[in-house]
């Protein structure tokens, strides 16, 4: 009997499904998030889900299971003060941005910082040294490390590697399904085009009734494609979290799927290939791609069966989007894909003293045009009137009045059967005169295999301009017209782009300017490490064997000629700045400025990265080499500066106030608000406080410059609080406030 019943158990545990660990919500405060678990953060993947604290501190966190204390720290950045949580079932969770820990912890805390004298503290603790059972206080909710405050709960499996909580342990109430906004076509070769154009198409997604969302436009494309999408789930909440599945399908057929399950920290590096970094500089906006390459294949994300480049097929086909948040509310994008070639015709002029003559061949007629757009506009580039004219096959050309047409500008488009409308092509009529260039701009989008030009104007452009280079060598390269003010080159092959040695635009048609860029570009290899140095020898670059993802990159430096000068500092170089800012970078550049010998104050100077949409200067490190002339750090792409530090620290605001007087039980936290306006206050070594001439632990908040100090022993009477604040050029600044405490 009792063999049969073993034979029995072993059957039913093999039949019946394990049962997931389930864990208590780990704090007090409501099931409600404000960030999900693999969401983007600067630069990496969000290892935890956030709990909504309703930006205030103190709620209470609780062990999830049993386990032991494994670790605490105290920095001013980061996971600002955080809790290890080792469980008995071998997984660990993390307790991040906390305001501070239990009565019995924060006291450890305390005596690790007096003995070291110093408020930064990374301790670690023997298995079973602090045992803690399930339901325990152990901390309290704050906001450490960062700006507002929430928990940041992470767990992380046996291998370290950070798991979804909502998947292992813990759970909400979410009815609400994804939200899908745009989606992005991105051509995954030179020989694949999106809308007739070499780069990534954006278009924008239209709810309908049951989540289920289309566009306005059907996607053309030839060769092989790649999506990208811009969505969101709420999860009972006003923040924007990330979904937890997304599922393509292309003709029925599903050729893609990742789920936010787990990912391992080694793996963080790809996390600018997952989540479209071209697009976030381009657009300000986190796209994630829906497929991956060779490079990205290792993120545990995506299921590597299925890789999303979609060849696109002659004629139309489906493309669906599925997206589905942890608790499986689905919303879905359904989308009309063309294989085909868009419309395009070269609308060429022939002008006479009174007509112009634009003739119409059976090439046009081929692409089954159903009406042609005809726009004028003044020389400043703004419209006089619009006017369609419908296509006669027995039509073979279009006629204007040519007078009718002096000193303005036509531009021409049609719309082909499919309902696509071709670019405009662009006439002047105007004498050809000399004039002041136009306020001109240049971005060079970086693809895998090749580059594009991408030219924004001030006043009209022309389609055809003349590429020159330093070698005198002058070439008509094309240009596709995509407005009256932009346009964009065929691709550019990284080694024909490599020969460039300045890049200068000459208009002639009519209106003639010239635009000249510096530009010496310089072709990195995988494996091979790089060099750049500014024309004036006083900026160097060295690149790693494995800069950038991409296996060959072009990169190239520029010399500004703008010189915005810091507040409270000195400019001290031209701005240079490392290109290409729309790649990700894999592993950091060693950087390196000269300095004139005789340069003063060498303390307080450093470099800086400069923030052209902000106007902002950022530290970025650097000391002076031993025994050369120049300051060397590590960074990436970006511009750089280098500027000393001429304005001391300041505390703008504090409590208690000086003078006053107050009840102890209202003195549980003194804090100042700390400001510097370049170098700051790095890891807050050099900041100190002292109440009563003696020094005390102190926590430094880096992201809101506070400098807060709890748990003070007051006694009635008089007190002396002292503040001495250094930042990192060494300008010192001390304020000392007396106040009152009632017996």
């Amino acid at each position: 009997l009792m063999r049969r019943l073993i034979i029995l158990f072993l059957l039913m545990a093999t039949i019946l499904p394990a049962q997931k660990k389930e864990y208590i919500w780990p704090t007090n405060a409501p099931r409600l998030l404000s960030g999900s678990f693999g969401e983007p953060r600067s630069a990496h993947f969000h290892s935890a889900i956030d709990i909504k604290t309703w930006a205030q501190n103190g709620y209470e966190c609780y062990a999830i299971d049993n386990g032991y204390i494994q670790r605490l720290r105290v920095h001013p950045f980061g996971y600002g003060k955080v809790l290890y949580l080792k469980l008995d079932d071998g997984n660990t969770a993390i307790y991040a941005h906390l305001d501070g820990f239990s009565q019995r912890l924060e006291q450890v805390v305390t005596d690790i910082q007096y003995r070291n004298r110093s408020a930064i503290v990374d301790t670690t603790f023997p298995p079973g040294a602090i045992r803690v059972r399930k339901g325990n206080l152990i901390a309290y909710t704050g906001g450490s490390g960062t700006v507002y405050p929430h928990l940041h709960f992470e767990i992380r499996d046996t291998t370290d590697s950070p798991v979804n909580p909502l998947t292992n342990g813990l759970s909400i109430e979410d009815p609400d399904p994804p939200v899908i906004l745009k989606l992005g076509i991105t051509p995954m070769d030179e020989n694949t085009s999106v809308m007739g154009l070499h780069r990534t198409a954006v278009l924008a997604a239209i709810p309908g009734p049951k989540n289920i969302y289309t566009l306005k436009d059907t996607i053309q494309a030839q060769g092989i494609i790649g999506l990208e999408l811009l969505s969101y789930d709420r999860a009972v909440s006003t923040n924007k979290n990330a979904a937890y599945r997304f599922e393509v399908y292309h003709q029925g057929q599903k050729v893609f799927q990742s789920v936010y399950e787990r990912f391992r920290f080694e793996n963080n590096y790809l996390f600018n290939f997952e989540k479209n970094h071209q697009l976030a500089v381009q657009q300000s906006e986190r796209f994630q791609s829906l497929y991956f390459t060779d490079i990205s294949e290792h993120l545990g994300f995506f299921d590597p069966a299925l890789n999303g480049q979609i060849a696109v097929l002659p004629g139309y086909q489906s493309i669906v989007i599925q997206v589905r948040d942890v608790n499986g509310n689905r919303a879905s994008l359904r989308a009309t894909l063309y294989g085909g070639p868009y419309p395009q015709y070269h609308f060429s002029a022939v002008e006479n003293d009174s007509i112009l003559t634009i003739p119409l061949d059976s090439t046009f007629y081929l692409q089954n045009p159903q009406k042609i757009e005809s726009h004028y506009y003044n020389s400043y580039g703004f419209l006089i009137a619009s006017k369609e004219i419908i296509p006669d096959s027995g039509k073979k050309s279009l006629r204007f009045d040519r007078k009718a047409l002096e000193g303005n500008i036509l531009s021409l488009s049609f719309q082909d059967q499919n309902g696509f409308k071709s670019y405009p092509a662009v006439h002047y009529f105007n004498a050809a005169v000399e004039t002041r260039p136009p306020e001109v701009s240049l971005a060079v989008r970086h693809y895998p295999s090749y580059l594009i030009l991408e030219i924004q104007s001030s006043e009209a452009l022309h389609s055809e301009l003349l590429v020159g280079r330093n070698t005198g060598v002058w070439q008509k390269h094309p240009f596709q017209q995509i407005s009256l003010r932009q346009i964009i080159s065929q691709p550019i092959s990284l080694s024909d782009f490599a020969n460039i040695e300045a890049l200068t635009l000459f208009q002639m048609e009519k209106v003639r300017w010239s635009k000249k860029w510096e530009i010496t570009p310089l072709i990195l290899e995988h494996g091979k490490r790089g060099e750049l140095l500014s024309t004036d020898s006083m900026f160097a670059v060295i690149y790693p064997e494995f800069a950038y993802y991409h296996p060959r990159i072009a990169v190239w430096l520029e010399e500004l000629d703008i010189q915005p000068e810091p507040d409270g500092g000195e400019l001290l170089s031209r701005l240079y700045k490392i290109n290409p800012d729309d790649q990700p970078v894999r592993e950091s550049f060693s950087i390196a400025m000269r300095y004139p010998p005789t340069l003063p104050d060498l303390e307080k100077v450093q470099l800086y990265r400069y923030d052209g949409a902000k106007r902002k200067y950022s530290p970025a490190g650097g000391t002076p080499a031993a025994g050369e002339y120049y300051i060397q750090t590590r960074g990436g792409s970006g511009t750089y500066a280098l500027i000393r530090d001429l304005k001391a620290p300041t505390i703008s605001k504090h409590f208690p106030a000086d003078g006053g007087t107050y009840d102890a039980k209202d003195l549980k936290r003194i804090w100042a608000d700390l400001d510097d306006n370049l170098s700051g206050f790095g890891n807050g070594s050099g900041l100190a406080v002292y109440v009563n001439d003696q020094w005390m632990p102190h926590y430094y908040n880096g992201p809101t410059k506070r400098l807060e100090t709890t748990n003070i022993p007051w006694r009635p009477g008089r007190q002396i609080v002292r503040w001495i604040i250094t930042d990192t050029a060494g300008h010192q600044t001390e304020k000392t406030i007396l106040f009152y405490v009632r017996k």
